[in-house]
């Protein structure tokens, strides 16, 4: 049999729960697969239960155990079956390298600032047109340009 997942516990929280002893069949490295954090996470996805989780949220995070966080959103989590869409992060941009660099020179930025700036130059004419003097302005002739503006 293969070992449970934290997906498995957030199944059983919302949908089984016919197996009390769930959490006692489980073996040590399946415990250390419950991470409250993501339980809650995850159980904050459904509209319907942001409030409840978000309010047992401080008392989950450091006062109780694993095992007691999974019997309490037993208890308390409707059963049925539920998706949980998560929510990713905005991907990073990928810029070229020597633009950020134009950049962090030109504003005396972290590269990280300058990736920023860029984000906010590059949404409109005006914005993309200043970036394309910041990088003039280290003598970049038009061929290079088009290639560091990509």
């Amino acid at each position: 049999m293969k070992p449970k997942t934290l997906f498995d516990h957030i199944k059983q929280i919302t949908e089984k729960k016919v197996s009390k002893g769930y959490w006692e069949s489980l073996s040590e490295s399946e415990e250390k697969s419950f991470s409250t954090y993501l339980v809650n996470r995850y159980l904050s996805m459904n509209m319907n239960w942001i409030d409840f989780v978000n309010s047992l949220q401080k008392y989950t995070i450091g006062l109780l155990r694993p095992k007691e966080v999974y019997h309490v959103y037993e208890e308390f989590i409707p059963q049925g079956k539920v998706y949980l869409k998560w929510i990713k992060g905005k991907a990073n941009k990928k810029y070229n390298d020597k633009l950020v660099d134009y950049v962090r020179q030109y504003y005396e930025v972290s590269s990280v600032e300058a990736k920023d700036y860029i984000d906010i130059l590059s949404k409109d004419e005006k914005g993309i047109e200043s970036l394309v003097n910041i990088v003039k302005t280290y003598g970049v002739d038009e061929k290079e340009l088009k290639r560091v503006m990509k």
